[in-house]
C-alpha cells in the first residue's frame, strides 16, 4: 500500500522514491513521473519481456489516455506503443487534469494489470489538485473520498455534484436522498450570499434536487446554467443528470422548454459541451429550426477530432437520412464505423462486450440500409439488412430491432423486384403483430407464387393459432 506523500517524513523521501523506482521497474508497465503536474510528459513503457506481461508484441499494443478534468469533463487519446522489448510512448498532461487512467491492449486482448491510474498533483508540491479523487468515488463508500476533496477544496462544488450522482447509485433511495439532502441546505445558503454564483454551484444545487426527485427545484438551476453558462462542462453534467431523473420519473422525453434552449445552444455556441451529447442531438434531430448546416457545424468537428463515443456515431447519418438530404456521406460515414466495429479498435478501445456489438451494429447496418434504399442501392439494402437481421438473431435487441429491419428489407426486395422474398418478410412482419403488413401483402400477392388461393386464406394461415388442448385446461 502507498501512503500519501505528505505524510512521510522528509528525510525518508529519498528512500520513499527509491523504493516506489524499484517496485515500478519489476511491473510490466513503468509511468514517469509518478506524480506529474500540468505540462508534465508522461513517460509510458511497457515491457513485453516481464513475466506479468499478457501482451507479447506480435500484434500492435496500443495505449488509451483518458484524462478527467476539474470542470467535469474528460477527453482520451489512443496511441500505438513503440519499440522492441520495451515499448514506449508519451503524452503531455493537458492543463486542469485532474487524474487520468492509462490502459494497454492489442485488438484481440487487454492487459489489465498494466492498467495504471495517476492523480495530478499541485506544482511542486505532494498534494493533488482539485478533482483528484472524484474517480475513486465510485465505490460502496464513497464518503471517504468526498470528504478528502471537500477538506482541501471546500469551494470546488462540482464535488458535491459528482458525489450526488455517486450516492444516489451506489446507497438505497431513502439512505441517498438523506445523505444529499443534508448537504442541500448549506449548498444554498452557499448560493444566496453569492452575487454571481459559478456554474460548478449551480450544477451541485441542480443534480442535488434532481437526485432528490425534486425536479421543478433542480430545473430552476438547469434553467441558470443554460442562461448563464452555456458552454460549460458543469451545464452539460447538470443536463445529463436532470435528463435521466425527469424519464425515469415521468416516463416521457425532456419539456419543450428546455428543449428550446438546447436549441439556442446548439445555434449559437455549437462548439459548447451540450452539444457533442448524443441525447442533446436526438432531442434536436426533428426540430425544422435546425438545419443540416446547424448539426455538421456542432458534430464534424467532433468526428474530426474522434471525440464522439461509441454510443453516438450514427447521430449524423441518422440526421441525413432522415432528411433525406448528403445521404452519400451518412453511407460513407455508417461504413467507416462499421468496419472500426468489425475491426475491433472501438470494442477494445472502450472495453465493450459482445453484447455491445449485437446491439450496436444491428442498428448502424439498419441505418446503412436505409442510405442504400434512399440511393436505389437495392442489393445493398438487401445484403446490409440480412446482416442486421443475423446479428439480432436471439439477441436481447432482437424483438426491439427486426421488425424494423425486416420491413426496410422487404421494401428492397420489393424495389428490386423480388416480390417473392419481400412477401416472405410482409409475411413475418404480419405474424408478429404488425397489422400494417398485411396492406403490402395485397398490393404484391397478384404477383407472387403462392398457394393460398386469396389474401384472406393466407391471412388466416398466418394467424396465430390457439392450442387445440386450450378447451380442455381446468380453471384454477
Amino acid at each position: 500500500m502507498l501512503f500519501p506523500v505528505q505524510k512521510i517524513s522528509r528525510l525518508l523521501l529519498p528512500i520513499y522514491y527509491l523504493a516506489l523506482n524499484v517496485q515500478a521497474s519489476a511491473q510490466v508497465s513503468t509511468i514517469a513521473p509518478a506524480h506529474p503536474s500540468w505540462g508534465d510528459t508522461l513517460r509510458i513503457h511497457y515491457h513485453l519481456r516481464d513475466t506479468s506481461a499478457a501482451l507479447s508484441g506480435k500484434e500492435p499494443v496500443y495505449v488509451k489516455i483518458v484524462t478527467w478534468q476539474q470542470d467535469g469533463g474528460y477527453d482520451w487519446k489512443v496511441m500505438r506503443m513503440e519499440g522492441e522489448d520495451t515499448l514506449k510512448q508519451s503524452f503531455v498532461l493537458p492543463p486542469a487534469t485532474a487524474s487520468c487512467s492509462i490502459r494497454f491492449y492489442t485488438l484481440n486482448k487487454d492487459d489489465d494489470k498494466a492498467a495504471r491510474k495517476l492523480y495530478v498533483y499541485t506544482k511542486g508540491t505532494h498534494q493533488p489538485v482539485a478533482g483528484a479523487y472524484w474517480d475513486d468515488f465510485f465505490s460502496t463508500d464513497p464518503r471517504v473520498p468526498f470528504e478528502k476533496e471537500i477538506q482541501h477544496y471546500p469551494q470546488h462544488y462540482l464535488t458535491y455534484a459528482k458525489y450526488f450522482n455517486v450516492v444516489s447509485m451506489y446507497k438505497g433511495i431513502e439512505e441517498g436522498r438523506q445523505l444529499i439532502a443534508a448537504l442541500l441546505s448549506p449548498l444554498e445558503k452557499v448560493y444566496r450570499e453569492q452575487s454571481a454564483p459559478r456554474a460548478d454551484l449551480c450544477a451541485a444545487l441542480c443534480v442535488g434536487y434532481a437526485k432528490t426527485g425534486r425536479l421543478p427545484e433542480a430545473k430552476k438551476y438547469l434553467l441558470k446554467l443554460f442562461d448563464a453558462f452555456p458552454q460549460a462542462e458543469a451545464t452539460l453534467l447538470a443536463f445529463s443528470l436532470y435528463n435521466y431523473e425527469y424519464y425515469k420519473a415521468s416516463s416521457r422525453q425532456i419539456e419543450d422548454d428546455v428543449r428550446q434552449q438546447l436549441a439556442r445552444i446548439y445555434v449559437q455556441w455549437p462548439d459548447a459541451a451540450l452539444t457533442g451529447d448524443g441525447n442533446v442531438t436526438y432531442y434536436l434531430s426533428k426540430l425544422p429550426v435546425l438545419t443540416i448546416a446547424h448539426f455538421e457545424k456542432a458534430l464534424l468537428p467532433r468526428y474530426a477530432q474522434e471525440s464522439i463515443p461509441y454510443y453516438a456515431l450514427d447521430k449524423l447519418p441518422e440526421i441525413y437520412i432522415d432528411r433525406k438530404e448528403k445521404v452519400d456521406s451518412a453511407k460513407v460515414m455508417l461504413m467507416r464505423f462499421i468496419r472500426l466495429w468489425q475491426e475491433g479498435s472501438i470494442n477494445h478501445q472502450f472495453r465493450l462486450s459482445p453484447g455491445h456489438y449485437s446491439m450496436y451494429v444491428p442498428y448502424l447496418l439498419q441505418k446503412l440500409s436505409e442510405a442504400n434504399l434512399l440511393l436505389q442501392e437495392y442489393n445493398e439494402a438487401v445484403t446490409n439488412a440480412s446482416a442486421a437481421i443475423a446479428l439480432l438473431a436471439g439477441s436481447n435487441y432482437e424483438g426491439n430491432l427486426l421488425p424494423e429491419v425486416l420491413a426496410i428489407r422487404a421494401r428492397a426486395y420489393r424495389k428490386a423486384g423480388n416480390l417473392d422474398m419481400a412477401l416472405e418478410d410482409y409475411k413475418q412482419l404480419y405474424k408478429n403483430g404488425k397489422d400494417d403488413a398485411l396492406d403490402s401483402i395485397k398490393a404484391i400477392f397478384p404477383y407472387c407464387a403462392v398457394k393460398e388461393k386469396n389474401v384472406e386464406a393466407l391471412a388466416t394461415s398466418l394467424q396465430k393459432k390457439a392450442p387445440a388442448s386450450a378447451a380442455v385446461i381446468p380453471l384454477a
